[in-house]
């Protein structure tokens, strides 16, 4: 999994795009109209979700998407309990790195 690799989930249309990782945490998001989509991966979990904050933070580009990661890292976000989905890994589809 690098940056800027497109993964996709199955039973979904659309391919988000890798826009921040480390070892645990995957950051991506897909055009979405005007605006972005944005989700969560937690390896380790095995779940998807968005962040844990009111209305949200901002994801629409990659210096956004480390900063979010590393407020991840330090505990000072989570992902989301309502929104959370249980995925299978093994099932994500990795498609070509994309300019």
């Amino acid at each position: 999994m690098a940056i800027k690799q497109t993964v996709k989930f199955p039973f979904e249309r659309c391919k988000y795009k890798i826009q921040a990782r480390d070892d645990r945490y995957l950051i991506c998001t897909r055009p979405h109209f005007k605006t972005y989509m944005y989700t969560i991966i937690d390896l380790q979990e095995s779940i998807r979700a968005t962040d844990n904050t009111i209305f949200g933070l901002e994801y629409g580009t990659v210096a956004d998407c480390e900063e979010r990661l590393k407020e991840l890292q330090s505990g000072e976000i989570d992902l989301s309990w309502r929104n959370r989905k249980k995925i299978n890994i093994d099932e994500l589809i990795y498609g070509d790195v994309e300019s």
